[in-house]
């Protein structure tokens, strides 16, 4: 994995943790597998997402119904447009 993504992939699982965000770190993919049942569920938490801090995200449950608690997010862009998401959703949905 390229340096720039470990990085990446880094920040986003810190930052999910600092905001309650339980997520698994993943060893080769370029998305986190977060729980939000806290936060009403992965299908909930995506249209959340969606409505005002305009982040896109997959419901966990599009990999099946183990996945409804899940919500899937990427982190295959810069280390900035994660800032600015998890400020998003810090502020709009927690």
């Amino acid at each position: 994995m390229w340096p720039s993504f470990i990085l990446a992939r880094e920040l986003l699982v810190a930052g999910l943790k600092c905001l309650g965000i339980p997520s698994s770190v993943p060893g080769g993919a370029f998305y986190v597998f977060s729980d939000v049942s806290a936060c009403g569920g992965g299908y909930l938490f995506t249209e959340r997402l969606l409505k005002e801090p305009l982040i896109a995200a997959t419901p966990g449950s599009a990999f099946g119904p183990s996945g409804e608690d899940y919500v899937c997010l990427s982190y295959a862009t810069s280390q900035k447009r994660i800032l600015e998401a998890l400020e998003r959703i810090e502020k709009n949905i927690m």
